[in-house]
């Protein structure tokens, strides 16, 4: 829906989709029951208050004041109040709305005539009485503006002209005296005011609200259908990365054993590529398919004691040959062999495999990678950290490491292959295993990417 077309229909207070017009329906009136709810208790109030104050202040009129305040007024409230809790309210507050709107000006007007049949003039006393009823009446039917503002101003201002007519053709007196005839017109043409101010701002204010809620229906679906597209990709991806897993392994697997047996150096040098690449793309893939494991909480966990310093030795070892192609050395250190945390051993080895290749890639030929239990006596925690003597990393890059495709401005240093998924899908995998990781570096003082884990009895 275009911006003009939801204007026009904001304008004409009705959206054309039934729908839409039938949720904002529903939207609008639960909102406007609890503010009638509110605006009926304070009118109530309000009405007692200010006939108590009259019946101090003004005593000759006291009759007419609590005539008018208990025999009509605040059963008007309550009436309002109590069909707030009807489940068909809303034809009913509109009944109740006009009645309201019809008796409070007929009540005003039987009182005028009430004063031209005995003294043919208001005294100070019954005007100040009359326009404090008036008044009363008033607050009782703005209390109906949540719902039905448009009947009760329309019935308002309809019952209001028809009983001036009927006043001055029933009683011709009143036309001839200035001051009760002034007084009456005074009247009338404030109750229409009122009413058709009522119907103006409610008119802006329904419009209003009619755009914002259409607004907010329409970022709805569109979070909505952003949700299923980022689903459909998540899916996707997964399907492609899983299908791609397994010819990527048949292919390097293959390269890198025709690769020594090759006697011609041109055809060796091309199998080794082949298996370099197959390699980098696998695990590409396998970066893929743990984030999306992990974004779709697909991702099984199964904890279990494990003794860190194990997972320590096993990483060293799964990178021996990487470490010693780079002519780079990697070493063990830290706490004794006695440490156990409670973690998914396939989880944590992937975490500790992601920060022992950054530390690989990014550290200089003959550089050592140490890798350190950390404890501290009575902590509940364990960690293990990997570190390198690459570049470091700036203080204001380390936020952004963790994050997808988050990278440091740093570059491997033997031309490897680097795509920010890595440390996003350590993050997860730690989280999953109920710890968390973190990066500590200085520029020019290398880097210590740990993994902190809860420890076990």
């Amino acid at each position: 829906m275009t911006d003009a077309a939801l204007s026009r229909q904001a304008s004409r207070l009705r959206f054309d989709d039934p729908a839409l017009e039938t949720r904002f329906r529903a939207d609008h009136d639960e909102r406007s029951l609890r503010q009638w709810r509110i605006a009926a208790g304070l009118g109530a109030a309000a009405v007692i208050a200010i006939g108590i104050f009259y019946d101090i202040n003004s005593a000759s009129s006291a009759r007419v004041e609590s005539f008018g305040r208990f025999g009509l007024v605040l059963p008007w409230f309550a009436l309002m109040f109590a069909f707030t809790f009807w489940h068909r309210q809303r034809p009913h507050l509109q009944l109740v709305g006009a009645l309201c709107c019809t008796g409070a000006v007929s009540f005003y007007f039987l009182t005028q005539c009430f004063a031209v049949a005995t003294q043919m003039r208001l005294t100070y006393s019954l005007t100040v009485s009359l326009f404090s009823l008036n008044s009363q009446f008033l607050v009782a039917v703005a209390v109906a503006v949540p719902l039905i503002t448009r009947a009760v101003a329309v019935t308002l201002f309809a019952t209001t002209a028809l009983s001036y007519v009927f006043i001055r053709a029933a009683y011709p007196a009143a036309a001839r005296d200035f001051l009760l005839h002034q007084t009456i017109l005074q009247q009338v043409a404030t109750v229409g005011l009122i009413s058709l101010v009522l119907i103006a701002v409610t008119w802006a204010r329904e419009r209003l609200q009619r755009l914002s809620f259409a607004q907010q229906e329409q970022l709805a679906a569109m979070n909505a259908e952003l949700a299923r597209l980022n689903a459909e990709k998540n899916e996707f991806m997964a399907i492609a990365a899983h299908d791609l897993r397994a010819p990527l392994a048949s292919v390097g697997g293959a390269a890198e054993q025709l690769a020594p047996r090759a006697s011609d150096p041109a055809l060796a040098r091309g199998l080794a590529l082949i298996a370099d690449q197959t390699r980098r793309m696998l695990a590409l893939v396998n970066d893929y398919l743990g984030a999306h494991a992990a974004e779709s909480g697909q991702l099984p966990v199964r904890l279990a004691p494990l003794e860190l310093g194990q997972i320590a030795r096993d990483a060293a070892q799964r990178h021996a040959a990487t470490a010693a192609a780079k002519r780079q050395r990697l070493e063990l250190g830290g706490a004794d062999a006695g440490v156990r945390i409670a973690a998914d051993a396939t989880l944590l080895a992937q975490v500790v495999d992601n920060f022992v290749t950054n530390a690989l890639k990014f550290s200089p030929a003959g550089a050592t990678i140490r890798l350190e239990i950390q404890t501290a006596d009575g902590h509940p925690r364990a960690r293990l950290a990997v570190i390198d003597q690459g570049p470091g990393i700036a203080a204001d890059e380390q936020a952004k490491l963790f994050r997808k495709f988050g990278r440091a401005s740093t570059r491997p240093t033997g031309g490897e292959s680097s795509h920010g998924l890595g440390l996003a899908v350590a993050k997860r995998l730690a989280e999953a295993s109920g710890g968390n990781v973190g990066c500590d570096s200085e520029t020019g003082r290398g880097a210590t990417f740990w993994v902190e884990l809860p420890r076990s009895a």
